[in-house]
């Protein structure tokens, strides 16, 4: 007959559940706001693909009324970006060139300080500010 100081119980003590219930806590503390930050930068695609789109159409309309036009609508381009993270406007002067800009909205406006208006001109020159108007060209337009 097996003696009962000879059974031993298999499971986990209540310390080495606490360390790893810490090491858990310290591992989403890191990744999370890494995670966020990286998705941040990512959605700043959407808009540099829609003020290309919209630079061509521009001047594909150019080439057929010999002027730039100010309202996306005569673009049949929707006034946000595709995945509705920016909103998207073009300003012009005598018809003869163009300001492509989008502006963050809801969670992108919150979250990226950084690139708080995307611009693109007629001439190709891209552009970007932060709040405070401080030019972020290229930590926003990088690839």
């Amino acid at each position: 007959m097996a003696n009962a100081s000879q059974h031993r119980h298999r499971g986990f003590t209540l310390i080495e559940l606490l360390i790893v219930v810490t090491v858990i806590a310290i591992l989403t503390a890191i990744a999370v706001p890494m995670y966020r930050d990286f998705v941040v930068r990512s959605n700043r695609s959407d808009a540099i693909i829609a003020l290309t789109e919209l630079a061509n159409l521009e001047e594909k309309y150019y080439s057929n009324e010999l002027a730039y036009t100010t309202t996306i609508a005569d673009l049949s381009y929707p006034a946000t970006s595709a995945n509705d993270y920016y909103e998207l406007n073009i300003t012009s002067s005598a018809s003869v060139d163009y300001i492509l800009t989008a502006t963050p909205l809801g969670q992108q406006l919150a979250e990226d300080n950084a690139c708080q208006q995307f611009s693109l001109n007629s001439f190709g020159q891209r552009g970007a500010v932060d709040g405070g108007a401080n030019d972020t060209t290229q930590e926003c337009w990088r690839r």
